[in-house]
């Protein structure tokens, strides 16, 4: 049937998705530049001429690992706001997502691939993954927000731009300073001031 997978086709994807399962927990446990394409095709159990017929090196390997997490981060970020209808909660969601996953397996596959893969393979692999762009997933719900009167006459990429700006600049901070923690309360307070700002009510 037209359309369906042929046994080699299935062969060759299970053998690729083993790879990049095995590649994953290398890089996690050792780092990018500890781990070799003999070790991952050892432990993917095929030799290493077949890992070669997979992928082109090392840094297409991991950039393909590196693809597999934020396309599974970016839908989990977008998942944990399905049916949240409050713009604000919606806010919340996502910077408690983002602080959260700042300590995770994933900030750390990232930093890796900001720190030994080439910029030209970073620019691609941005490319490729254009659809996961964190500003392109949530402007639909600043669009919302903007037609519901709960933004005020602002361009939405504006708007969009200054709240990564607060979530990315926290993230920055609290990776300098031991004053700053990425806690859920954060997050809210975060939102609180994007939303209301800073300045105290005047006294009646």
């Amino acid at each position: 049937m037209i359309g369906n997978p042929q046994p080699n086709d299935l062969v060759e994807r299970e053998g690729r998705d083993r790879v990049l399962r095995e590649a994953h927990a290398l890089f996690l446990e050792l780092g990018f530049a500890e781990v070799s394409m003999q070790q991952i095709a050892n432990a993917a159990g095929m030799t290493k001429a077949s890992l070669y017929y997979h992928f082109r090196n090392k840094e297409d390997l991991f950039a393909q690992v590196a693809r597999h997490e934020i396309t599974r981060y970016f839908g989990g970020a977008i998942a944990d706001l399905e049916g949240v209808e409050s713009f604000q909660e919606q806010l919340e969601r996502f910077a408690k997502f983002a602080f959260r996953a700042i300590r995770s397996d994933f900030s750390r596959l990232m930093d890796d691939f900001k720190r030994h893969v080439s910029i030209e393979c970073q620019e691609r692999m941005r490319m490729e993954s254009g659809e996961f762009d964190p500003i392109q997933l949530l402007r639909p719900y600043f669009d919302r927000a903007k037609s519901a009167g709960e933004l005020r006459d602002i361009d939405v990429d504006v708007a969009v731009a200054l709240y990564f700006a607060m979530v990315g600049g926290l993230i920055m901070f609290s990776q300098h300073t031991t004053n700053i923690e990425l806690s859920d309360d954060l997050a809210t307070t975060m939102v609180d001031a994007y939303l209301n700002g800073l300045r105290a009510q005047p006294r009646s």
